[in-house]
C-alpha cells in the first residue's frame, strides 16, 4: 500500500517598494508498505517498507538599491530521511535473525531471514546560500554573485550483518533414488553441498561526510550596438574534499 501527502506554505511581504521578501516551505511524507518494488521477491516473513519525510525551505530577498542596482539574496534548505527497513511483523518473526538462504532451483526468492540488502537508508541535508548583484553602467549589464552549498550525508548502506548462506547441489543421494543431491535435498539435510558458501560482514553500516562547495562569478553583457551584444564572464568553483566517517579504510596500503 502506497501512502503519501504533501503540503505547501508560502508567504510574501513588501515592507517598502524597494524590498520584496518571500518564503515557501514544501513538506512531503511517503510510504510503501509492503515494499513490492525494491523487495518484490520477499516471502511474507521478509517484507520491508520504504518511505520517509522530505522537506524544502526557501527564503528570498530582493532589494532595489537604485534604478541601476538590484541585489538578490536566496537561502534554501533541503532534507530527506528515507529508509528501506523491515516491517514489525518481519522483525518479530523467529526467522528474522537467520541468514538469508538461497537454494538452487528456487529463483526469484530467498529463504531464512531478511535479505542482506536490508535495512538501509538515506539521510541528506543540503543548505545553499546565493547572492547576486545586478548593476547597469552605461552599455554594460554586470552581474556579480556567489553560491555556497553545504552538503551533509548520513547513510545506512547495505550491510550483510545477519549473514548469507548459499546452498549448492551435489553429493551422493543414491540412498533416496537420486544420482546427485539437489539443492533442496541438501538444505533439508542441513548440508550446504560440496560447493556451498557462507558470508557475513562485521563493523558498522553507517557512514557520513560533510562537504562545502563554493562558486564565485562575474559576467557582463556589453551592448556594442543596438543589434549586437557581447557576453563574457569568469567563474571559479571549489568542491572541497569529502571525508569518510569510517575509522579505518577498507584497504590498508600498509
Amino acid at each position: 500500500v502506497g501512502r503519501s501527502y504533501e503540503y505547501v506554505i508560502r508567504g510574501d511581504y513588501n515592507p517598502t517598494e524597494a524590498h520584496t521578501l518571500s518564503a515557501r516551505f514544501i513538506g512531503t511524507q511517503s510510504s510503501l508498505t509492503p515494499d513490492l518494488f525494491a523487495n518484490s521477491s520477499a516471502l511474507s516473513t521478509q517484507d520491508t517498507q520504504q518511505g520517509g519525510p522530505a522537506r524544502s525551505l526557501g527564503a528570498f530577498w530582493t532589494h532595489i538599491i537604485s534604478p541601476a542596482k538590484v541585489n538578490e539574496l536566496r537561502f534554501t534548505a533541503q532534507q530527506i530521511n528515507f529508509s528501506f527497513s523491515p516491517l514489525g511483523s518481519t522483525t518479530s518473526n523467529p526467522l528474522y535473525q537467520l541468514p538469508s538462504i538461497s537454494i538452487p532451483g528456487f529463483s526469484g526468492t530467498t529463504f531464512g531471514g531478511l535479505s542482506a540488502t536490508f535495512p538501509q537508508g538515506r539521510g541528506h541535508d543540503t543548505y545553499q546560500f546565493q547572492d547576486a548583484l545586478s548593476w547597469t553602467i552605461g552599455k554594460h549589464n554586470i552581474k556579480i554573485g556567489a553560491d555556497l552549498t553545504n552538503l551533509q550525508i548520513n547513510d545506512a548502506i547495505p550491510f550483510n550483518s545477519r549473514g548469507t548462506l548459499s546452498i549448492a547441489a551435489g553429493g551422493d543421494c543414491s540412498g533416496i533414488g537420486l544420482a546427485t543431491c539437489t539443492g533442496l535435498a541438501n538444505y533439508l539435510d542441513n548440508f550446504t553441498g560440496p560447493a556451498g558458501s557462507a558470508g557475513k560482514q562485521f563493523g558498522t553500516q553507517f557512514l557520513g561526510f560533510a562537504q562545502t562547495t563554493q562558486a564565485y562569478y562575474f559576467q557582463d553583457t556589453w551592448r556594442l550596438r543596438p543589434n549586437l551584444s557581447l557576453n563574457y564572464g569568469v567563474r571559479w568553483e571549489d568542491y572541497g574534499t569529502p571525508f569518510n566517517s569510517l575509522a579505518f579504510p577498507a584497504v590498508s596500503l600498509g
